[in-house]
């Protein structure tokens, strides 16, 4: 989730805040992304009202325009802090955004070195698929598989195994959500929801988004 919220950082979007029970609206505007530490720095509350409202709710929805498009995500306050006499806040990242007219969590693209994959189609056929990850999310994925593969909507993969370096095999049922097959380079694009995954997994693999949107990160400020 992001890569809109590193945009939205860089083109400096001033955001609407609505806090609970609250009829009056706030600005803000986001200082900082820290994904390794899981918070956003925001500015203080415009009017200063504001600033009481929320440490008591300790809840707000953020909404703005990135590029002429609704960017909406609701936070929780961490904790807040001033600098020469001014507030600023710590707030935690969201774990989905609406964005482009839908409610999704976006999925943060692999460009450094292939993430293997391999699953198992069904029960009654022991043949494993095989390629790699192309993106990734919390509870999603898309892969790129070798040869044509065929697969529908709402199929279950079995026995699902990526091997990030260094961080051994992370297994997983996935349901697929869409499927393509492409002739002239004879591959298969899937993306799927993540059904099953136990905790120790999970939170590899949240490891694994917060180094791939790192380097995002210093890739849209010319440091990668």
């Amino acid at each position: 989730m992001i890569p809109p919220l590193v945009h939205a950082h860089r083109t400096r979007v001033l955001f609407d805040v609505s806090i609970p029970t609250s009829m009056t609206h706030y600005t803000t505007a986001l200082l900082g992304i820290h994904a390794d530490h899981g918070f956003l720095v925001l500015d203080e509350l415009t009017p200063k009202a504001g600033h009481k409202k929320l440490l008591k709710k300790r809840q707000m929805t953020l909404t703005g325009k990135l590029d002429g498009v609704p960017l909406k995500f609701k936070t929780r306050l961490i904790e807040t802090r001033q600098q020469k006499g001014v507030a600023f806040y710590k707030a935690e990242i969201p774990e989905s955004l609406f964005y482009m007219q839908r409610r999704q969590e976006f999925r943060i693209t692999n460009t450094e070195a292939p993430i293997p994959f391999q699953a198992q189609q069904d029960n009654d056929n022991p043949e494993m698929l095989r390629g790699h990850v192309h993106d990734l999310s919390h509870n999603g994925t898309g892969l790129i598989l070798e040869g044509k593969v065929n697969l529908e909507k709402g199929d279950i993969l079995q026995n699902c195994l990526i091997t990030p370096p260094g961080k051994g095999k992370i297994p997983f049922v996935l349901r697929v959500y869409h499927s393509k097959y492409h002739k002239k380079r004879d591959l298969t694009r899937i993306g799927g929801y993540i059904e099953e995954i136990d905790k120790s997994s999970k939170r590899r693999i949240a490891n694994i988004i917060i180094q791939l949107e790192r380097e995002y990160a210093l890739r849209l400020s010319g440091k990668g």
